[in-house]
């Protein structure tokens, strides 16, 4: 399965950074073949399988418009996804639900979502994403 690991961010995070090649690793790992991006391309479509990783703007559950601006370029309608959000803030589970809508009013369809605050927590995500649909 081919699969695409987009870390979305207004600000250059390395926890984020890491977070997203750790579950870049763990999908090479079970024999996927994964790509990631620092910013969305046109042939994201060409993917069967996105994962984005994104952490909330400041300290509040609100990503602005840098999910909507992220996404405007590509056509992802009906594309299965996976929101994973590294946990900052006080409120990570708001953060998440305005993540997971953020995605689906771009057309991708999110049956899965989670708050990660390591690396290592990102991997057994990873390993537990619904991948196969049923």
């Amino acid at each position: 399965m081919r699969i695409a690991v987009i870390a979305v961010s207004e600000q250059p995070s390395a926890a984020l950074a890491e977070m997203a090649k750790a579950v870049e690793r763990e999908f090479v790992g079970q024999g996927h073949q994964c790509e990631g991006f620092r910013q969305p391309e046109s042939r994201l479509s060409f993917f069967d399988f996105l994962v984005v990783c994104a952490e909330p703007r400041g300290w509040g559950a609100s990503f602005g418009n840098s999910i909507r601006q992220t996404f405007a370029g590509c056509s992802l309608t009906g594309k299965r996804a996976m929101a994973l959000l590294r946990k900052k803030g006080f409120r990570p589970q708001k953060a998440l639900s305005n993540l997971m809508n953020e995605m689906e009013k771009e057309g991708m369809v999110v049956p899965m979502g989670d708050v990660v605050a390591t690396s290592i927590q990102a991997r057994e995500a990873a390993r537990n994403a619904p991948l196969i649909r049923g």
